[in-house]
């Protein structure tokens, strides 16, 4: 019990000294009947009378017993300040953070003690505060709690439908087919990085330049905070088996049987595409590091699950190809969790006109005629960058 005694405002405040605080509770707590009116204020942590009375006519026209009794009965109607002041027990210079810091820690302490001691404290606590409390006092304490929640949660839901109104009115149409099928879950691909690459300086390097990629290719499709923030390339544990295979068809064969099985033991995380999946090599890491931040010229390798590697590739198709970055939030996604007519080979296929042969539309007709920057500067260092020939430039 000393513990929640020393977090009281009153000893924060050294208003009160906590070894007094204790013996008064320890006296008080079989007859907290007996208490006078110095002992209620000390025991509940509240101000002194008058200190209450100024901070009172600080923060509303109402008396004491009017602030209390609307909060006890028409919540609804108190101001943000009187919600605050209440939730802040009187203590006018907690209104901004009435969540008190010191009872926290001291509640976190007693929970390393024993599980569940803090709420048996904060029990035997309550049971001599209560009797304690003027008419209508707890219950308006726990309502400006309650209000201040509920109107936090409001704002918070108006906050998230203009976002989305803002999505459905400016955004790619698809998205609010996405928010009606999934309502803010997580959406996107699993990914396995080639651990070769992983060990590389190089490596944080592009992560941090893909990322700004990727919310800039949200931000393009207005996507935004609702839809946007749940996408999700998530990286999956490298197969042991591959070994030390490095051709890129050989690597692919193994990572698709391996997703294959996990895809059918069910221990994919779930949001993600379970037709598709992506790999990231040196090969595709390099056209982030190196596009000198057009994120048109980033692209992912895309890998065909269900392909079989003993198909016919007399026309090439191989069961993978590159996907344009900014796609991969866009065209290619749709295609692979809506379109199932169009095939993966028939994506490969609108690929090989492209700029690096990277999936960018099914319609090439209609092409992107705002090319993305990622505006910053590449974080690849200067000493390591291809050099810019003049006929780069043209």
């Amino acid at each position: 019990m000393e513990h929640l005694i020393k977090a009281f405002r009153r000893v924060q405040n050294k208003l009160d000294d906590p070894r007094e605080l204790l013996e008064l509770f320890e006296r008080l707590e079989n007859d907290p009947s007996s208490a006078s009116a110095e002992d209620r204020i000390r025991l509940l942590d509240l101000p002194s009378a008058s200190v209450q009375r100024e901070s009172i006519a600080a923060v509303t026209t109402l008396t004491k017993s009017e602030l209390l009794k609307r909060a006890a009965e028409s919540p609804t109607e108190l101001s943000e300040d009187e919600i605050n002041f209440l939730r802040a027990k009187y203590w006018h210079h907690a209104m901004d953070w009435p969540i008190d810091d010191a009872l926290m820690d001291a509640v976190n302490l007693l929970e390393e003690i024993k599980e569940n001691y803090s709420d048996e404290l904060c029990d035997r606590l309550a049971r001599v505060q209560g009797p304690l409390y003027d008419e209508s006092e707890c219950k308006a304490f726990e309502n400006a709690d309650l209000e201040y929640f509920r109107r936090a949660h409001a704002d918070f839901e108006q906050d998230r439908q203009d976002d989305l109104d803002v999505v459905f009115e400016h955004g790619k149409p698809w998205l609010q087919r996405l928010w009606q099928e999934d309502k803010g879950a997580t959406w996107g691909y699993a990914v396995f990085e080639n651990p070769q690459f992983v060990a590389d300086p190089l490596f944080d390097a592009y992560k941090g330049e893909q990322g700004i990629a990727i919310e800039k290719s949200l931000h393009r499709i207005v996507a935004g905070l609702q839809i946007g923030p749940y996408y999700s390339m998530q990286p999956q544990t490298w197969p042991s088996q591959i070994g030390d295979v490095d051709r890129l068809h050989e690597i692919v064969d193994k990572l698709r049987q391996e997703f294959k099985h996990r895809r059918n033991e069910g221990i994919l995380p779930n949001g993600l595409l379970r037709n598709v999946f992506l790999y990231l090599d040196h090969e595709s890491a390099s056209s982030v590091l190196y596009a000198h931040a057009y994120v048109d010229n980033m692209w992912m390798w895309a890998v065909d699950p269900d392909h079989t590697p003993d198909d016919d590739t007399t026309d090439g198709y191989k069961g993978y190809f590159r996907v344009s970055l900014k796609q991969l939030v866009d065209n290619f996604y749709v295609a692979r969790r809506w379109q199932s007519e169009i095939s993966m080979k028939d994506l490969w296929k609108a690929a090989q006109g492209e700029p690096n042969t990277a999936f960018a539309s099914m319609e090439p007709e209609t092409p992107d005629k705002f090319p993305l920057r990622t505006e910053t500067h590449n974080l690849v260092p200067g000493e390591l960058r291809p050099i810019r020939r003049v006929s780069d430039c043209a």
